[in-house]
């Protein structure tokens, strides 16, 4: 695996993982998920894939984002091992013609603590009111059911 750094509280999984898909490094960014972690895909759907996480964050870096992060939010659950985290800001990506496009971005992460103290993404939801707009699902190419894989549908 990938040497990579070790998100130790909710709030830093999604700027890490957004640094991994900016770079290229896919494994790195897949590391920030739980085994069987969801995610919902550009395409609506819902993922409990491994590959489909993975065909996801590639597809998403094939774009060639740059992350703006204007807002991080994380309410942790009382017992501190469970946590939502809502990041809101802008992604500058090149569009399928080659043209600069922003996109505005606003994500919904649930993260658990995990054992040796590390977070990991358990539910991803990285296109919370980005759906409406058709941004992402315009820029993002189409995997359709290999991405999606055999996990629960939103």
């Amino acid at each position: 695996m990938t040497e990579h750094a070790i998100a130790q509280a909710p709030k830093e999984l999604g700027p890490l993982i957004s640094k991994a898909v900016e770079a290229g490094d896919i494994a790195t960014a897949l590391a920030f998920y739980e085994p069987g972690a969801a995610m919902i895909l550009s395409s609506g759907e819902a993922t409990t894939d491994r590959e489909g996480v993975r065909a996801e964050l590639q597809a998403l870096a094939d774009i060639k984002p740059k992350a703006i992060f204007d807002e991080v939010v994380t309410v942790m659950h009382g017992d501190g091992h469970l946590a939502t985290t809502r990041c809101r800001g802008r992604i500058l990506a090149t569009g399928p013609d080659g043209s600069a496009v922003t996109l505005p971005f606003h994500t919904l992460e649930v993260s658990r603590k995990q054992p040796d103290g590390a977070w990991l993404v358990a539910i991803d939801n990285p296109y919370i009111g980005s759906m409406d707009d058709g941004g992402f699902a315009e820029i993002l190419p189409h995997r359709g059911d290999e991405a999606a894989g055999s996990g629960p549908t939103a």
